[in-house]
């Protein structure tokens, strides 16, 4: 078995050498700044071991080295640990910095991977400062500023360092974290900027997908523009303008957002239905939101249908932990009959109440990390989930849904697999399993564009329609932000297994994490925003004019969906309504 070292160093408060950027002055250090004995290695010592070594050449002398003996099922089985001092307060101004080099690494690219974080030491781990670390056997500085979102109270965080990917050389020093307080904000800090393969405006995978886009979302509309005898109308202004793409371009919503009052909830009512063609209601159909105020969640989808949106996914039925489920379910773990009554009653209820509302449900909701309810009722109870929604309403596809396939970095091979063997076991026990959700939410950390479509090829062996159910990414980095929303919009939308695409969220005001939203608090449009509306008004959408030909005829490629077709002649107009979706559509125009 190969041994893997990971050197992690102090850092020595002296001016860096160029080229390595000089950190700003006036920032209090939180972490150990002159002794080592303040990191602790967890990890059990099968998998990994630490010791001191020195270090020259560097801004830092003294480092500490950890051997990594193999991957492991969860990256933080080996991670470093060092506890931090004074408070975070929220709007306060956190700096990140630290060395990386490595070799020998046992990926797919060859490169060092890790992940960096300042935390909650306990509970639910909030991360207030996380960072992707990939590097090469050069020396790589990372700087990494944030303006905290969160308090958290001196003794209550830690700096850590999640190591167990994979086997891999990682050497890490220079470490500082640093609080500038409200004395300069995130955008005053030199930042490292935030990299993903396949960014480059000449990657193959750009002409690639042009041409899988064409092909799979673009059709032929074929008018042919006639008299009131047969004969054919030459010269007829036509102009075929889209309505609304066949493609389901969405978001999360809550129904409070719906019902809440003054500027802010008239324009969140204002941008649902003209942004997007489709909508989740992000928690008001989970269990516990439904069992404690179902009206609220129907009159969300009674408002969204008067307002022209009929496609609307349910989420979810099942959440399988006694976290997510309501408070007696846990209860009944030592009766697994009453348990199974009670969640397929619960089922029953939930989707005869909202048949014919709903076009999807997200029957079971990250099955590979939320188990408990499975370890009573056994695995195959999974399968009888889906079938008893079916038999409820048998309208709406039936969904799995699950978190870290496309994120990561594309890395997280456990969960993958498990998700794979999940899906791979609902069909074979004759679930009605009808579409697999994949939820993309993005740290620091952006999947390399190829390696999405490895994980959605990979997937798409089942046969199913592949669904992107919750993009967000959560980063400080605005212009990496919406570059990587659109390289991963544009990669998601050329394969031809996805069916969808949903934002979890698109107002910082209403969003469960304000920076990766799409409209800041004041609904000023981000480079996110920007992007989404490029794409799917822009780039993606087909508004063309032109005259009919000397045989009447006129052609457009255009994306599959709905459209106002006006034909004008003789000072006349006649406007036909078409659809364009399959192989192609054919339309005829009369006029008088």
């Amino acid at each position: 078995m190969r041994l893997v070292s990971l050197v992690l160093l102090s850092f020595v408060a002296s001016a860096q050498a160029q080229p390595w950027a000089t950190i700003p002055d006036g920032g209090q250090p939180m972490l150990p700044t002159t002794s080592l004995t303040g990191y602790k290695l967890s990890a059990p010592a099968s998998l990994a071991t630490m010791q001191t070594i020195n270090v020259t050449g560097m801004p830092f002398s003294q480092g500490l080295q950890i051997q990594v003996k193999s991957g492991s099922a969860q990256a933080w089985d080996a991670q470093i640990i060092a506890s931090t001092t004074g408070d975070v307060k929220l709007g306060d101004a956190l700096f990140l910095s630290f060395f990386v080099r490595g070799s020998s690494a046992l990926n797919e690219t060859g490169e060092i991977t890790a992940n960096a974080y300042l935390q909650r030491s306990s509970g639910d781990f909030y991360k207030v400062v996380s960072t992707s670390i990939s590097a090469g056997s050069n020396w790589r500085q990372f700087l990494v500023p944030v303006t905290a979102d969160v308090s958290i109270p001196a003794g209550q965080h830690q700096f850590v360092v999640h190591l167990a990917f994979y086997a891999q050389t990682i050497e890490m020093g220079g470490i500082s974290l640093l609080n500038y307080q409200k004395k300069l904000s995130g955008g005053q800090l030199p930042r490292t900027k935030i990299e993903y393969a396949g960014q480059e405006p000449d990657a193959p995978w750009r002409t690639d997908a042009r041409a899988r886009i064409d092909k799979i979302r673009k059709a032929d509309l074929q008018i042919q523009v006639v008299d009131a005898a047969g004969s054919a109308v030459s010269g007829a202004g036509i102009h075929v303008a889209m309505q609304k793409h066949e493609f389901g371009f969405g978001s999360a919503v809550a129904a409070d957002g719906l019902n809440a009052s003054g500027l802010d909830g008239d324009r969140y009512r204002w941008v649902i239905p003209r942004w997007f063609n489709k909508v989740v209601l992000e928690n008001d159909l989970k269990w516990p939101s439904w069992e404690s105020n179902r009206g609220r969640a129907l009159g969300a989808l009674a408002w969204l249908r008067d307002n022209g949106i009929n496609r609307v996914r349910g989420h979810n039925l099942v959440w399988p932990s006694w976290q997510y489920s309501p408070g007696d379910l846990q209860g009944l773990a030592s009766n697994p009959a009453a348990l199974r009554s009670r969640i397929l009653n619960h089922i029953t209820e939930e989707v005869t109440a909202t048949k014919g509302q709903l076009v999807e449900w997200d029957v079971l909701n990250e099955p590979f990390t939320n188990t408990q309810v499975q370890k009573v009722l056994g695995d195959q109870e999974m399968a009888a989930w889906f079938q008893t929604a079916a038999n409820a309403d048998p309208g709406p596809l039936m969904y799995v849904n699950d978190y870290s396939i496309l994120s990561s970095g594309g890395l997280d091979k456990t969960h993958q697999d498990g998700y794979y063997g999940i899906i791979d076991n609902l069909i074979k026990w004759g679930a009605p399993l009808g579409g697999i959700g994949m939820q993309g939410h993005f740290g620091v950390q952006l999947t390399p564009l190829p390696r999405v479509w490895q994980i959605l090829d990979r997937f798409s062996a089942f046969g199913k329609p592949i669904h992107i159910t919750e993009f967000d990414i959560d980063i400080d980095d605005e212009d990496a932000q919406g570059a990587y929303t659109r390289d991963f919009m544009t990669a998601v939308f050329a394969h031809p297994s996805i069916s969808g695409f949903m934002m979890w969220g698109f107002w910082e005001g209403r969003h469960w994490r304000p920076r990766a939203a799409l409209l800041r608090k004041d609904w000023s449009l981000k480079p996110n925003g920007s992007a989404y509306l490029d794409l799917v008004f822009g780039e993606w959408w087909t508004d063309v004019r032109g005259e009919s030909s000397a045989d009447g005829k006129f052609a457009v490629r255009g994306f599959k969906g709905t459209y106002l077709v006006e034909v004008t002649s003789g000072g006349f107009t006649k406007s036909t309504p078409a659809t364009l979706t399959g192989e192609g559509t054919t339309l005829i125009v009369t006029l008088p």
